[in-house]
């Protein structure tokens, strides 16, 4: 993947709705700073959109995660990296993937319970949740749920 692509990649997150503004946090590895009101005592979601998705699309899962409790939701933007063709995005999955398991390594040295993350991944985002889930290093994930509407290219 070009580096200018890999600079493409953001985490907006959003915790309970009385403590956050409506614009969310973007959270950057490395740099506590970022972490706005991220509470490592929360549920944690990390939801992935898939190829040519749009990061900020995820509102409404965040949304309704928010609506019936409190959690971090923490959407992976890789809307730079997942435009284009099957053929020119599927190699950016492994570099994106492992950006994610970084930034939950660096959320954990700060208290963040890995147990109690939850990646959910659509499509080719559910290819980056399993590489985050297996480059992680500061524990286990709790729990990955994959959704795919990728039939066209898994039958062939």
């Amino acid at each position: 993947m070009h580096p200018a692509l890999l600079s493409r990649v953001f985490f907006p997150a959003l915790t309970s709705p009385q403590d956050n503004p409506v614009e969310p946090t973007v959270i950057k590895t490395g740099d506590d700073t970022s972490l706005g009101s991220f509470d490592v005592n929360l549920e944690t979601i990390v939801a992935i959109h898939g190829q040519n998705g749009k990061g900020r699309g995820l509102d409404a899962i965040a949304k309704a995660y928010l609506s019936i409790g409190k959690y971090n939701v923490i959407e992976l933007d890789w809307s730079g990296p997942s435009t284009g063709s099957y053929n020119d995005v599927k190699d950016n999955v492994y570099p994106v993937g492992a950006l994610g398991a970084k930034l939950l390594d660096y959320l954990a040295t700060k208290g963040l319970n890995l147990t109690r993350v939850h990646i959910q991944g659509v499509s080719l985002g559910g290819q980056v949740s399993g590489i985050i889930g297996g480059n992680v290093t500061a524990g286990k994930i709790g729990r990955i749920s994959v959704v795919t509407s990728m039939l066209h290219i898994l039958s062939q």
